[in-house]
């Protein structure tokens, strides 16, 4: 019963102090495991209906409420994603982790799903320009702004960083705005975000953080997209300050496995995608690049025509 009340709490409370980020942060699919056994041993042990009847239901509404969670949040019902049509946008994304020695190792287990325009967290050395010929397509120009950069075929009218800042040591976050043409030419805006992973912060306070430099920052126009490494799970309060309104890929129009860390074994989604009502979702996955300690994300997107 302690167990079922502290799962409770975690869903209630989410992600916004550090007692309730523990408890929110248990991957579903691990509990819903887990509450499902405890229904069963409780039935089979049973010294009584009245005496097993709550434990069990309450186990039992455990295990429903995560087993959902986990088929909404962490496996695509698709076969497969669909191959982009004319008129749609392929968008990948890797938190690369600051390569080094690896940079190109990295950067040519990224070329095969680089899409229309790949966006890297973290690059290190992969946009040196030595390095570009031997991974870059010759239609694809390469932008770099340290902490971020960008490999695309699409017009790039802007990219800059928005904003950086420290929340203590080895706690940074960052934020970079992009903007492309359509194929169809219309723009396309998104904000780019990395957020602190430690575990000594709760996320309210980073959600409050990351707000407070997005209210002050220079942006003429709310994001279409907000893509980035945020270091949190979906449905975490961070979104609600970050991406009000925006939304992942819906579990139907997604592929394969989403969690994308720890990469060998992933069994958290802490990277995100999500677009607002001007972009629609076509498809969506994450990739093992066999490489870093991210799986990358890959959508297809569409935007959509305004209503006359």
């Amino acid at each position: 019963m302690l167990g079922c009340i502290a799962y409770a709490a975690g869903q209630l409370f989410r992600d916004r102090w550090l007692w309730s980020e523990w408890l929110f942060w248990v991957p579903s699919w691990g509990v819903a495991a887990a509450a499902a056994l405890a229904t069963l041993i409780i039935w089979k042990w049973r010294f009584g209906m009245r005496r097993a009847s709550w434990p069990a239901l309450a186990a039992c509404s455990v295990a429903l409420w995560s087993g959902g969670r986990c088929l909404m949040h962490d496996v695509g019902w698709a076969f497969a994603m669909p191959a982009a049509e004319q008129g749609d946008i392929v968008v990948s994304h890797w938190n690369a982790h600051w390569p080094g020695e690896e940079a190109l190792d990295r950067a040519q287990a990224l070329a095969p799903v680089l899409g229309d325009l790949s966006i890297v967290s973290n690059p290190g050395s992969m946009f040196r320009p030595v390095l570009r010929a031997d991974w870059m397509p010759a239609d694809m120009r390469a932008f770099d702004l340290g902490p971020v950069g960008i490999v695309t075929r699409l017009r790039v009218v802007e990219f800059r960083m928005l904003a950086r800042a420290s929340m203590g040591r080895n706690a940074d976050l960052w934020f970079a705005w992009l903007v492309v043409r359509a194929p169809s030419g219309e723009p396309v805006r998104i904000l780019i975000g990395d957020l602190p992973s430690s575990l000594t912060l709760a996320r309210g306070d980073i959600a409050a953080k990351a707000s407070a430099m997005l209210h002050e920052a220079d942006i003429d126009a709310p994001p279409d997209m907000v893509v980035g490494d945020f270091n949190c799970t979906p449905s975490s309060v961070v979104f609600d300050a970050v991406a009000p309104g925006l939304r992942a890929a819906p579990p139907w129009r997604s592929a394969g496995w989403m969690c994308t860390y720890w990469r060998p074994w992933p069994i958290l989604r802490i990277d995100a995608m999500l677009v607002s009502p001007t972009l629609e979702w076509r498809g969506y996955r994450t990739v093992d690049l066999a490489l870093g300690e991210h799986r990358a994300q890959q959508g297809v997107v569409r935007p959509v025509q305004p209503k006359r």
